[in-house]
């Protein structure tokens, strides 16, 4: 069995797609690979244009969306978030060892999630206690919070807390390099939070935007394959305009995330729904385990495994069992929204407990917020001028 990267095998793949594209009367052809795939049927393509010149390569948002969570935790080595987030009792050790390696998804996005979260509203009690010390007056005070108002009313409260904030950093001081820190970590964090947003709502634009600005990142903690790859892949999906404008027009109306549901912002991208679906419903108990040392057992658990797939799901569908029937998304459901909250509290009880001021305008050099060790003045200069330089490369 030749592997999925094999050329000839991407080769195959590509070719059966055109065919089946004609068949459907479709003009371009559409699919998706991870990076590994991508790279060699990127290759494929540029090797034959007139054979696939209608076919456009999509890369997974799925290990994009990993390896970011990986640059994300190299980011944070020595920040102190390993023992803030266990003494909070949101994770183990262990868990966010590995989330921050970028070995978990689902974990590794709700982990920065509740940290970006805590922080926002660490930062959003800054503004106040510095206007407090500097004999400033809080707009805010004069805004009654306190009962039900009118969108007119929150909106305006909330452009008052944006110019706040706005003011607050203008005049941040340059030296404090723990505030800067944490800035840099709140505005790659919402990157992050970004692209998950434009892919569950079929926000085609932000989409572009998120990918483009997850690349200074990529090139500042050496994700080499995709500082080379992410590029041409962005590229190729804004010429899509010019090169294909109806399925530039049909990604704009979100058709480039997969909405199974029908619910708002409930969609994922497209290798997502072939894990949430095929291969979740491919898969036995245990899998490959027991046979994975059989060459032909092993072949026949691979050929056989779309039927597995079609029994499970005939199965479900029967015994209403589908996972699809949620009304909303699972994440705005009471339970989960409370379980956050409990969380959120938590991660700032800890903070109080270890007297982190890190959004204050005080010269603080940059030091773990768990044990109070700052790095040489060499290493917390790199660590600070990571970003920036992914950004000039």
């Amino acid at each position: 069995m030749q592997k999925s990267d094999d050329p000839s095998t991407v080769y195959t793949v590509l070719l059966q797609l055109k065919k089946i594209m004609g068949i459907l009367g479709q003009k371009h052809s559409i699919i998706t690979f991870d990076l590994a795939i991508y790279k060699v049927a990127k290759e494929m393509v540029w090797s034959r244009p007139q054979e696939f010149q209608h076919t456009i390569i999509r890369l997974g948002g799925f290990h994009v969306i990993l390896n970011y969570l990986g640059a994300l935790g190299n980011m944070l080595t020595s920040s102190g978030v390993i023992g803030l987030m266990s003494e909070s009792g949101v994770f183990s050790n262990t868990t966010i060892k590995h989330i921050l390696a970028g070995g978990n998804y689902k974990r590794g996005v709700r982990f920065h999630k509740l940290l970006y979260e805590a922080l926002l509203r660490k930062k959003l009690e800054a503004p106040k206690q510095w206007m407090m010390a500097t004999d400033r007056e809080d707009p805010l005070e004069n805004l009654d919070l306190s009962d039900r108002h009118t969108n007119e009313e929150l909106t305006q409260a909330a452009e008052v807390l944006i110019a706040q904030m706005q003011m607050f950093d203008s005049v941040s001081p340059e030296d404090s390099q723990v505030l800067k820190f944490w800035n840099l970590y709140l505005r790659t964090a919402q990157t992050l939070l970004s692209l998950i947003r434009a892919e569950r709502s079929g926000n085609w634009s932000l989409y572009i935007e998120s990918l483009t600005s997850m690349l200074p990142m990529f090139y500042a903690y050496d994700r080499v394959n995709y500082s080379r790859w992410l590029p041409i892949y962005i590229c190729d999906m804004v010429d899509l305009e010019e090169n294909a404008p109806e399925v530039h027009k049909e990604f704009l109306l979100g058709k480039f995330s997969i909405n199974r549901t029908g619910n708002p912002y409930a969609a994922v991208l497209t290798d997502m729904v072939l894990k949430q679906t095929l291969n979740k419903d491919s898969k036995g108990a245990g899998g490959l385990n027991g046979i994975s040392n059989d060459e032909q057992a092993r072949t026949k658990w691979f050929l056989s495994s779309h039927i597995r797939a079609h029994l499970y799901s005939v199965q479900k569908e029967f015994c209403e069992s589908d996972d699809t029937s949620y009304n909303k998304h699972r994440e705005d459901t009471d339970s989960y929204t409370m379980k956050d909250e409990t969380d959120i509290q938590a991660i700032l009880a800890t903070l109080r407990k270890y007297n982190a001021d890190i959004f204050s305008h005080k010269k603080t050099p940059l030091t773990d917020i768990a044990t109070g060790i700052s790095p040489s003045a060499s290493t917390a200069q790199h660590i600070l001028e990571a970003l920036s330089n992914g950004e000039k490369r």
